[in-house]
């Protein structure tokens, strides 16, 4: 799982980016990722590249947090500088 976000307060700032990677029964590998409207200011853009003109009428993280939950349902999270 890998997430990019406007900044590193958990109560000020959003995310603005979720990839999630897994791996079925069988091995094969799955990859999901999307782009997500803050609806504020995406931060440091030179570390995470996201402008907001890219992320405009994505959907809302609120929006995708069951669908993310569902892909994780069950599985060992692995990520990095988490």
């Amino acid at each position: 799982m890998d997430l990019e976000t406007s900044g590193l307060r958990l109560y000020e700032h959003q995310v603005l980016s979720v990839a999630v990677r897994t791996l079925d029964p069988v091995g094969k590998l799955e990859e999901r990722s999307m782009l997500l409207d803050p609806r504020c200011d995406p931060g440091l853009v030179h570390i995470h590249g996201l402008m907001a003109e890219r992320l405009c009428g994505a959907p809302r993280f609120e929006d995708v947090a069951e669908r993310i939950g569902t892909l994780l349902d069950g599985r060992a999270m692995v990520a990095h500088n988490a």
